[in-house]
């Protein structure tokens, strides 16, 4: 079990996580949510002991990781938002190195990249070296970099970001195989309705805290009668004027908010105004579908 007590990480007088508190248990895939500067990727930096907590502990099969940062390489390892330099390098060169440093031997390190490159279809480009690959390509290499003899936590920051829809599905479908294994796999993303169906856990969090924590993060019943209005082309930051309608940002690009049908007059009058003041540069209102998304969800545990 990996066990997160209270922890904080301060950055002069901003709290970039406050006080958090949650267990992990291996062999599942968790979807850690949040907006932007909500403490995700920072607290992925604690675990892997890149970042040392201001207060707080964390504990994975007994040991503190906060006290010992080398345990906590071992332990975790992680894909970082930002792409690792791959200039001169190939992925082939990439991902047996990271096998080798996390003590494979030779034998077993190129065992593990063959097999990586064949299930990921990177094997057209082992051996292009790095300012030559797509951004797409340059994340695969870094997912299979993170897998690469990789130690019992995983940790994803927004994978899938950059990856072309074709091999996405085979990216989460080898997240899946890693938590089968026995592998804690933490996955930081935005893409929601991508991720709904492969997540076996959801926590959510929103400035620094956690806000939300769904075993179960399954499609559930719609209050009868809802209404959704997407806006394209907002600010993330837009407000609402329904106090319990929160946007939430799709991978497109676009703002999803669901509401009541009572509010349908208000909500057409305030989209049409947005749009007038260029503040979106278009709407639809739709009819909620009969069982809500991981959307909902994500919206829902967002606002309490």
């Amino acid at each position: 079990m990996l066990h997160i007590r209270h922890l904080t990480k301060c950055y002069g007088t901003v709290e970039a996580n406050h006080d958090i508190t949650v267990s992990f248990k291996p062999g599942q895939v968790v979807g850690l949510l949040g907006h932007n500067g909500a403490g995700k990727s920072t607290l992925l930096g604690q675990l892997v002991g890149a970042v040392r907590p201001t207060s707080g502990t964390v504990h994975f099969a007994g040991s503190d990781l906060v006290a010992d940062p080398a345990l906590a390489r071992r332990a975790c390892s992680i894909m970082g938002q930002s792409a690792a330099p791959m200039r001169g390098v190939t992925p082939r060169n990439a991902v047996t190195s990271m096998a080798r440093l996390r003590g494979r031997t030779k034998r077993a390190a190129t065992a593990i990249t063959d097999d990586l490159l064949a299930t990921l279809e990177l094997g057209g480009w082992a051996d292009t070296t790095g300012e030559r690959l797509s951004g797409g390509i340059r994340r695969l290499t870094a997912y299979a970099m993170a897998c690469a003899g990789a130690g019992p936590v995983i940790l994803l920051d927004e994978p899938t970001n950059d990856v072309d829809p074709m091999r996405r599905p085979i990216l989460w479908e080898h997240t899946a195989g890693l938590a089968r294994k026995g592998h804690l796999v933490i996955v930081v993303t935005h893409n929601l309705a991508e991720a709904q169906p492969r997540l076996d856990r959801v926590v959510i969090l929103r400035a620094g805290r956690v806000v939300g924590d769904d075993p179960r993060p399954r499609p559930r019943e719609a209050p009868e009668g809802a209404l959704r209005l997407t806006l394209f082309g907002a600010d993330s930051g837009l407000k609402t004027p329904f106090p319990s309608a929160t946007p939430v940002p799709r991978e497109d690009g676009s703002l999803l908010v669901t509401f009541s049908t009572s509010d349908g007059p208000q909500a057409l009058d305030w989209a049409a105004r947005c749009q007038a003041r260029g503040l979106v540069t278009d709407f639809s209102i739709t009819p909620a579908a009969s069982l809500s998304t991981l959307e909902d969800l994500y919206a829902e545990l967002h606002e309490n």
